[in-house]
């Protein structure tokens, strides 16, 4: 379809090849003496004129191929799709009436009782009419209490680890001070034996019963 443009250069073209036409007819008919500079002067400017219109036209015609072209390109594209798309149909028919005809067996997926989940589970979950759908649900719900019980087994893991720590600790403090008191019952059995070797009048008078761990 030609755009306004094109239509008002085309306009524009007739009237100036029709003017030339006149004027060249008159150029013909009329004596030389008779002719004018303006006349040549009007022939050449029209000429001009209508080289820049061609040169107009011509530049729009490029424009005009190059968009037919692309549409063309796009064209064979997309048929090219649909004929692929309608070449795949039947395979992909065929393929949803296998998956149809499949019978989903969810029995032989381990999990809890469906008494458990009914108890455990949230209405919305446990009142689904399809079989399938409440299956999911019930998977969906062992998942989750699945990643309750793992955190709780984290949580306990981490506070014995605590409490395994503190009580590493506790025996350390405790084994320091069974050694230090050893170390200061050592000292006084030293300290004894000197003043007994110093003064042994008083030696068996004065015992010291012997301090057992």
């Amino acid at each position: 379809m030609k755009s306004t443009s094109q239509i008002d250069a085309i306009k524009d073209i007739e009237e100036k090849c029709n003017k030339l036409i006149a004027l060249i007819k008159d150029v013909h008919n009329s004596p030389k003496e008779k002719l004018s500079e303006i006349t040549f002067s009007e022939i050449s400017t029209l000429f001009l004129n209508l080289r820049q219109v061609n040169e107009h036209i011509q530049n729009e015609l490029s424009d005009e191929t190059k968009r037919v072209n692309n549409a063309k390109a796009e064209y064979e594209r997309l048929k090219l799709r649909m004929e692929n798309m309608v070449a795949e149909k039947p395979y992909l028919e065929s393929e949803i009436k296998k998956m149809r005809e499949i019978d989903m067996v969810f029995v032989d997926i381990p999990g809890m009782s469906v008494d458990l989940f009914n108890e455990m589970a949230p209405k919305e979950l446990s009142a689904a009419q399809d079989p399938r759908q409440l299956k999911i649900n019930q998977l969906k719900f062992e998942l989750e209490q699945r990643k309750i019980l793992v955190r709780e087994i984290e949580s306990a893991r981490r506070h014995q680890r605590t409490l395994l720590e503190q009580k590493r600790k506790n025996y350390e403090t405790l084994n320091g001070i069974h050694k230090r008191i050893t170390n200061y019952i050592k000292s006084a059995d030293s300290i004894k034996e000197t003043l007994q070797a110093a003064n042994p009048s008083h030696a068996t008078s004065n015992e010291t019963p012997a301090i057992e761990l």
